[in-house]
């Protein structure tokens, strides 16, 4: 037989049959053989649970295979949801072979996952560079397809990292300082000598394979010293008598060299250039080995150009030789007026004086007439630029901030500029600042390099750069409009740039349109919604005091106010009577939040009682649906219009002024009920049939894939109806799963937040009392996805109640709890006209129950309930208990039932519990049970029932008492009084015939009649 590794019962026992199963069936050994030889395959632990079953227990395979798994199915291997894919992300700086192979391991840890999932969580899990722009400029279609672009990347990422490898080899004696041969034996400094000697072709090529700098490397050192990934280096290990003493390494803080020779320093400026960083001392556009007029015929292969680091598709963004001051620009004026000119023209590489013409076959391309803007494509500092507007008007050459900002350059290498630009929206717009930037113009080899000043703009713009006069005059270009062509002169002929007409009719097009999203965004008319607040006049008006910030936070202040000032959002006010201060609130990116602290003026203001969705019943309703769409409105509370003599009342104070808000702002008492109430108006065809509302929380739903676009054009037309924008940002449109009111939604059910799983399972022990507090809060949170929460919460409420004393049962039940989460169940919605089980349990302190439904003779969780005992309620009997679980079980449960569970649209029936509790999906704990459901014992079923009664009798009435006892030795014990007297033996007859009666209604068959006559008092 093949060898097959043993098991030890701590793996997979599924696993281990399918692999013995499969090599039994290539043996083609009958089942007796295969029983026979299974337990070969065991070992430990495993082979103990053999051992111990009852001799001739065992009649086929199949009944070993089912009592082998019953047994060690704790080892089962759960299969991960497809979202844990998402998680897996290319670390920073790590290869794409490492990424790809951690990408695998996961993927077999996940179930069914579809090709198409695999492929979406695979590129949104890269790193941004080379091979995800050639990803996105070329999509795959499938996971093999992109395996296969993946490992033709990765074969040139190996050659690239050996050809590297090789050369560092061969240059690595040679760079090394004279100090680190000192530590040689003579003799092998002499040998070391004369080889260098031998190889050395010129001093000029001793450090050529570091990348040029624009500094000396003391200057760099001086800048970077307090960098902390600069790693500072160990003691020298020469002898310091045989070191120059006129030389000082700042490096090493040592004699012995000099800063600017220190080989580990370059090493480290070396490591930190490639890792993208130390960007602003490198020599761009220096070049090296080529003599100043030498000009070869053909360009070697070596000099290619590396293809672009990434390309600006879709993104809105020199100084001329007349300078910055008001002096040298009127002098640049007045020497177009000079008769003689003195000064000597700047000196520029000679080119051929080759002859710029355009012809009519240059212009096939272009459809006429037009008059079409030149927007040409240009390689910027590494990336291909796309929307690049040729101006022969403009006086400079400028970069808009949102495609500066694609460049990943930060702003700190800006330098600083006092003149403004004027043009810009008929107003002057100051610069933030000028950055030296390389460009390639054409196409090779006929490309023109050129370093050009850029001044950086950050205001809305259809195009990403504008190249001016400056840059058209250094490379010596023509344009023509007609032709929509630039040419210049180049080493290797005229090169030039074909402008896109497509292009520059979408610039054209965006430039017409508003140049802001938030001044496209229109508040909705006062007759859909209006927000009024209805102060009572008996309050007395309350002005804040002013608070002062720091300048980190009022200059986001100031940014806000001048937003919102041009969106039309708010307007100047005096002398208001209600005053508010603002609070900043730091979002998770980093970015501050403005808000209005209107605590006082809503304490004047009465409730709103309009009435919110239930987020159980949403949700519900929402799971089980094959596509979603979410929806989030651009600043939603914005677009409703403030009540005109209510404004001024939501006046607030900043450095600059007194503003109140002419619509809806956050942060007002009754602005959730106002926004329900007006998106309950906006669909309320929609609402329960394709869509679900909770506030500002839009989701459009369908139960088929071919529905999902007629349910979102039916959507649309509603949000276009009212005028509602959309933010685009916060939308997803035709997912299977997503985050919906803080519950993972998806067709195969409802899922708990990982957000607020992860929350718990870090926590380590509570130290304090406020802890404790955060952990039964976020313990609470997910009360619906734990069975008896309370049950295993309640020692922690002890804690609460008592001075702080954190005990072993705590701790027990805090890492009970965590176990518990790290696989949570899977809610699935009930459907209508399906049978349901609700399963109680009962306990000293708490009450539980357990909704399940059952789907192909596997029973799913529905909703778990739990509810603590207070006062009065500990003392109730077991029965009233389990009357008091089955109440709290209707109230908790009524947004899922068509009624309350004592509703006459609902049919109950009772039966006795499954004799399997071990499967149970209530996963309630061994006590008093009642299944309620639609299940009728088997009449074939011979199982025996144990019944003992006893009576009792006084001189005004008696009483009866019932214990039954079932096969599976749970007791239910009933009590009967009766209203007249009765002797004891007369009792006995009453709850013999009571629980005649009993066991006619549930069916059984059969019962050992004992009688155990007890002492009542």
């Amino acid at each position: 037989m093949p060898s097959l590794e043993n098991f030890d019962g701590t793996k997979d026992p599924l696993d281990h049959l399918e692999s013995f199963k499969t090599m039994m069936c290539l043996q083609g050994v009958p089942d007796e053989i295969m029983c026979r030889a299974f337990p070969t395959t065991l070992k430990g632990p495993a082979r103990i649970w053999f051992k111990k079953l009852i001799p001739g227990s065992v009649g086929s395979f199949a009944q070993l295979s089912h009592s082998f798994f019953n047994h060690f199915i704790g080892g089962q291997r759960c299969g991960r949801p497809t979202t844990h894919l998402l998680n897996v992300r290319q670390r920073e700086g790590e290869t794409l072979r490492s990424y790809l192979t951690r990408f695998n391991k996961e993927t077999l840890l996940v179930d069914g996952a579809d090709d198409k999932v695999v492929l979406t969580a695979f590129i949104s899990g890269l790193q941004s560079g080379d091979f995800l722009f050639s990803v996105y400029k070329d999509p795959p279609t499938s996971m093999s397809e992109m395996m296969y672009e993946a490992q033709r990347y990765m074969n040139g990422e190996d050659a690239l990292q050996a050809r590297d490898t090789g050369k560092k080899r061969r240059n690595d004696y040679a760079d090394r300082p004279t100090e680190a041969l000192e530590s040689k034996p003579k003799m092998q400094r002499n040998q070391g000598r004369k080889r260098e000697d031998r190889n050395r072709r010129g001093s000029n090529e001793r450090f050529n394979h570091f990348t040029p700098l624009n500094a000396p490397v003391d200057r760099i050192f001086m800048q970077i010293k307090d960098d902390p990934a600069l790693r500072w280096p160990g003691k020298l290990l020469t002898n310091p008598d045989k070191r120059a003493k006129d030389k000082y390494c700042r490096f090493h803080r040592d004699h012995g060299h000099n800063t600017d020779d220190c080989y580990d320093l370059k090493r480290q400026i070396e490591e930190l250039i490639k890792q993208g960083k130390l960007q602003r001392f490198v020599e761009r556009d220096q070049r090296e080995g080529r003599p100043p007029q030498a000009r070869p015929q053909r360009p070697p292969v070596e000099d290619r150009p590396r293809p672009p680091m990434g390309e600006i598709h879709m993104i809105n963004g020199g100084m001329a030789a007349g300078g910055t001051s008001r002096s040298s620009r009127k002098a640049y004026a007045r020497q177009i007026h000079n008769v003689l000119v003195t000064q000597k023209a700047n000196k520029t590489p000679r080119l051929e004086d080759l002859p710029i013409t355009f012809t009519e076959e240059d212009a096939r391309k272009v459809v006429h007439p037009h008059d079409d803007a030149l927007v040409v494509t240009l390689e910027i500092a590494g990336y291909s630029t796309r929307r690049v507007l040729i101006d022969n008007g403009s006086s400079a050459d400028i970069i808009y901030l949102t495609a500066f900002q694609q460049m990943r350059i930060g702003k700190d290498q800006l330098r600083p500029i006092e003149t403004p630009l004027v043009g810009f929206a008929g107003t002057s717009v100051y610069p933030l600042g000028i950055i030296s930037l390389q460009i390639i113009a054409g196409t090779y080899p006929k490309q023109a390099t050129k370093r050009v000043e850029f001044l950086v703009v950050d205001c809305p713009s259809a195009y990403n750069v504008i190249i001016g006069r400056p840059t058209l005059n250094r490379l010596r270009a023509v344009t023509s409009t007609y032709h929509l062509l630039v040419r210049f002169p180049t080493e290797h002929g005229i090169g030039e740039m074909k402008g896109d007409q497509a292009i520059a009719r979408e610039c054209y097009l965006t430039s017409m349109s508003s140049p802001g999203v938030m001044k496209t965004c229109q508040v909705l008319a006062p007759n859909v919604m209006i927000h009024k607040l209805n102060v009572n006049p008996s309050m007395h008006p309350i002005k804040q005091k002013r608070r002062v910030f720091a300048p980190e936070r009022n200059a986001a202040v100031m940014a806000e106010v001048d937003k919102l000032l041009t969106a039309g959002f708010i307007r100047e006010v005096y002398y208001p009577e209600w005053l508010a201060n603002v609070v900043m609130v730091k979002k998770p990116n980093g970015k501050w939040r403005m808000c209005v602290d209107f605590t006082d003026l809503n304490k004047a203001c009465p409730k709103d009682s309009y009435p919110l969705p239930r987020i159980d019943q949403l949700v519900d309703s929402t799971a089980g649906h094959k596509l979603l769409s979410f929806m989030d409105a651009f600043s939603g509370y914005n677009q409703i219009r403030m009540e005109e003599e209510d404004q001024e009342k939501t006046a607030f104070i900043t450095s600059r002024g007194l503003f109140c808000y002419k619509v809806m702002p956050f942060g007002l008492k009754n602005a959730g009920a106002t926004y329900q109430r007006l998106v309950n108006k906006m669909f309320h065809d929609q609402i329960g049939r394709n869509v679900e509302v909770y506030v500002d929380d839009m989701l459009v739903k369908s139960k088929e894939n071919e529905d999902h676009l007629k349910d979102l054009k039916e959507t649309f037309q509603a949000l276009r109806t009212y005028n509602m924008k959309l933010n685009p940002e916060k939308c997803a449109f035709g997912v299977s799963s997503g985050k919906f009111l803080g519950f993972m939604v998806s067709q195969r059910g409802i899922e708990a937040n990982p957000d607020k799983i992860k929350a718990i399972l870090e926590m380590s022990p509570p130290t304090t009392v406020k802890e404790v507090q955060s952990l039964t809060g976020k313990a609470a949170a997910l009360n619906r996805f734990v069975s008896r929460s309370t049950d295993k919460c309640l020692p922690f409420f002890k804690v609460l109640r008592k001075a702080f004393q954190w005990t072993e049962e705590c701790q027990r039940a805090f890492e009970e709890l965590k176990v518990y989460l790290s696989s949570p169940p899977l809610l699935s919605p009930s459907k209508t006209g399906e049978e349901l089980y609700l399963y109680l349990a009962i306990s000293s302190s708490a009450v539980s129950s357990a909704l399940i439904r059952e789907e192909e003779r596997v029973q799913k969780p529905v909703y778990y309930t739990s509810r603590a005992l207070k006062g009065a309620e500990e003392r109730y009997s077991n029965m009233e208990k389990l009357a008091f679980a089955l109440l709290i079980a209707s109230r908790k449960t009524q947004a899922i039932l068509p009624g309350p569970l004592n509703s006459a649209s609902l049919t109950l029936t009772t039966g006795p519990r499954t004799a399997d509790k071990s499967t149970s999906p209530g996963r309630l704990h061994r006590g008093v049970h009642s299944p309620m459901g639609r299940r009728k014992v088997n009449q074939n079923n011979s199982r025996t029932w144990t019944v003992n009664i006893d009576g009792s009798s006084t001189k005004e009435m008696g009483g009866a008492g019932i214990i039954l006892v079932s096969p599976e030795k749970d007791k239910f014990e009933y009590a009967i009084q009766l209203r007249f007297r009765a002797t004891n033996n007369e009792a006995e007859y009453e709850a013999l015939l009571a629980w005649a009666e009993t066991i006619k209604e549930d069916g059984s068959q059969e019962s050992d009649r004992q009688k155990r006559f007890l002492s009542w008092s």
